[in-house]
């Protein structure tokens, strides 16, 4: 059994007496679980959490890899089976995954590394809504996190055409011209090391710009970068806000939306490489800047801090040396929004997923640790 045999509906029920009501309210989990049930085998989920006051809306965000069979899943259905017929926002879905998984696409499938789809939760009801979809990893094949240096990464010349050919099947043909053009000032400004993680479209929202996803610049760029960009808003304001958060953080992805334009509302994704808030003082030093600042409660900021673990569950397998199934939970990052009128809002991502290890001796019973 292998890890991505694990389908999105198991992980997520085996993690979720560990979701604090502060984060994702119990009105949310049942849309959350139904969703989750008409999914295939994922790579990992994601809860992506607002952590202001008065804001329960959560976003559900199943994550899928090149190895784990999902693509064949998606090709030819709808993820809600009793609709009459597919909605425009899966066919172009289908379309995308038809795409990645021809062997003679060599520039999708070997440069595109990991989709998620991302669902909305914040209208209330029970309708399942439909997803955002985004391609991520893109070419970053054989380099983690660890490597995201200016010697290994792609350069943004080569990278272009795959971004070119996503956007393709997202926008469902040619690219706009003006948004090609925008995405081409984007790549220009790029400095040597930092190229787009991931490429998606907020599909229920906007058919008419992409979400880009850029890695790789240093804290003290990224105000530079925005502006050889054309970004249209405060650049001094935006740059507070980075110097301010970099003492937080190992690195910060900036997210925004491009279109005609770019848009003025930027991402400030913020990740640390050592998951646990046990071993890394600067999770609870962040989480307490953002309640300092009005952008979290400490409630949630209580529950964020409090998500990481990782336990393991008795298997059904035939003999004890195959390895277990370890279901760990982490905080994936923080996010900090710069709007645009210049407000700040945080998110945080709670992630669940699978590894595996090999057990020194047979487990019997669930085992869950905090270490």
């Amino acid at each position: 059994m292998a890890a991505s045999s694990f389908t999105a509906d198991y992980l997520l029920r085996v993690c979720q007496p560990y979701l604090d009501p502060h984060l994702v309210a119990p009105a949310a989990r049942p849309l959350i679980q139904a969703i989750a049930r008409q999914l295939p085998s994922v790579s990992g989920l994601v809860l992506e959490c607002r952590l202001e006051a008065n804001a329960p809306a959560v976003d559900f965000i199943p994550r899928f890899n090149r190895f784990d069979g999902s693509d064949q899943f998606f090709i030819n259905r709808s993820l809600y089976p009793d609709a009459a017929d597919p909605h425009p926002i899966w066919s172009r879905i289908h379309h995308f995954y038809r795409h990645w998984c021809d062997p003679q696409n060599t520039l999708l499938n070997q440069n595109v590394l990991d989709t998620w789809l991302e669902f909305d939760l914040d209208g209330g009801g029970s309708a399942l809504p439909l997803p955002s979809f985004y391609t991520g990893k893109v070419g970053l094949h054989g380099i983690g996190p660890a490597m995201y240096t200016t010697e290994r990464m792609p350069r943004a010349a080569d990278h272009l055409p795959v971004a070119e050919a996503i956007l393709g099947l997202l926008f469902g043909g040619p690219v706009p011209a003006a948004v090609w053009s925008s995405v081409g000032k984007l790549y220009e400004a790029l400095p040597p090391g930092a190229i787009p993680f991931a490429i998606g479209m907020m599909l229920p929202r906007t058919q008419t710009a992409a979400r880009f996803v850029i890695i790789g610049l240093p804290a003290d760029q990224i105000g530079a970068f925005l502006s050889r960009a054309g970004w249209p808003g405060d650049l001094d304001a935006l740059q507070r806000v980075t110097a301010a958060l970099s003492p937080f953080t190992d690195r910060i992805a900036v997210s925004l939306d491009v279109g005609h334009t770019l848009s003025r509302q930027v991402g400030l994704e913020c990740f640390l490489s050592e998951y646990n808030p046990q071993k890394e003082p600067r999770w609870s030093q962040f989480v307490h800047y953002l309640v300092e600042g009005g952008l979290c409660t400490p409630e949630k900021g209580r529950a964020i801090l409090a998500w990481y673990g990782h336990f393991t569950l008795t298997p059904s397998l035939p003999h004890s040396l195959t390895p277990l199934p370890i279901f760990r939970r982490e905080i994936s990052h923080l996010k900090v929004v710069y709007r645009p009128d210049g407000s700040l809002a945080a998110k945080g991502y709670l992630e669940m997923r699978v590894t595996r290890k090999a057990p020194a001796t047979k487990v019997a019973t669930l085992k869950a640790y905090t270490d």
